[in-house]
């Protein structure tokens, strides 16, 4: 979990507390501890599942089933509710999975997942009453939650190709061209409130520049629609771009040029960047009154009795200027 980026406490499989675990529990821990994860957590854990084991579904789908051991016969019903067949099922809802859980200190759980409009929804219910084993509060919740989304938010696709208004061209390094124009590369769908409109998206681009050459259909960046995080993160949604011809580079002279009017432009800002790092700790407002300076009303006669500085060998010379405390 912490490879993926949640933030979780786990110690036993079945996710009882520590002391179910008999003499196998574990010692340092206090005989009530239970593996604790936040819904975004448990959301993460579900994205992984589906992804790399999503035939997982074929099970998690049986509303019912029979387990035969030798000549008995146990019929089953599954502890989801919302499938079809069973007393929560809502042709509005039709999720195919995928778990329930009660402890405690969770309450009643319930992770569903369902598809809609070719995309696929996972939502997480925490701490839903649990009266008895008939009390359905967690399907309740999970319904209102899925109402919610469909209510307010819409499935959107940005087509291959889309250009977005925000961010039309990138700046082109070596290149015959100083810009160019980029576009999504790939097809995706994208969860938007219902009144947002692709064309007011903001995004922002990965980098400043790319450098030449690139390919037609490859990867130069990404596109980051802003304010639209993605799980358990508030890093923005990222959608890969590309360059819908081949940006050649420009020639060789043109590159020396090239490299070493950058050389001489990054020199500058590195000897400002450090001046003005060696000037961030001091306090130069406002600045101190020399003590021989003339009082005020004698502007015709020379601020200071000492001598002017010889400034014809000084190299990068900085004045600093107090409006504060002039």
């Amino acid at each position: 979990m912490e490879y993926w980026g949640g933030a979780t406490q786990l110690l036993t499989d079945s996710g009882l507390p520590n002391y179910t675990l008999g003499e196998e529990r574990f010692k340092n821990k206090s005989k009530d501890a239970e593996n604790t994860l936040s819904a975004s957590d448990m959301a993460i854990i579900i994205s992984h599942l589906l992804k790399k084991y999503p035939q997982v579904l074929n099970t998690t789908k049986v509303a019912k089933s029979s387990f035969v051991d030798g000549k008995t016969i146990t019929p089953m019903q599954n502890w989801n509710w919302m499938l079809k067949g069973l007393s929560q099922y809502d042709p509005n809802y039709p999720v195919d999975g995928l778990k329930t859980g009660t402890t405690d200190a969770a309450g009643a759980c319930f992770a569903s997942t369902m598809k809609k409009n070719g995309r696929r929804l996972v939502t997480v219910v925490m701490g839903a009453q649990h009266a008895s084993g008939e009390d359905p509060s967690r399907f309740i919740q999970t319904k209102k939650l899925l109402k919610y989304i469909f209510d307010n938010y819409s499935s959107k696709k940005i087509k291959q190709g889309f250009s977005f208004a925000s961010v039309r061209r990138v700046k082109v390094i070596n290149g015959k061209e100083k810009s160019a124009p980029v576009y999504v590369k790939e097809s995706t769908v994208v969860w938007l409130p219902k009144e947002q409109q692709l064309s007011d998206l903001k995004v922002k681009f990965s980098k400043n520049e790319i450098h030449a050459p690139q390919i037609s259909g490859k990867t130069v960046g990404r596109f980051y629609l802003i304010n639209k995080p993605v799980l358990n993160s508030n890093k923005d949604i990222a959608i890969k771009a590309t360059v819908h011809q081949d940006i050649k580079q420009a020639n060789l002279l043109v590159r020396i040029w090239n490299r070493l009017f950058n050389h001489k432009q990054n020199s500058l800002k590195k000897a400002n960047s450090s001046v003005a790092t060696a000037q961030k700790g001091k306090n130069f407002r406002p600045y101190q009154d020399p003590k021989d300076l003339a009082k005020a009303g004698s502007w015709n006669k020379k601020s200071e009795s000492k001598k002017h500085p010889n400034l014809t060998k000084v190299k990068h010379l900085w004045i600093r200027v107090s409006l504060k405390g002039n």
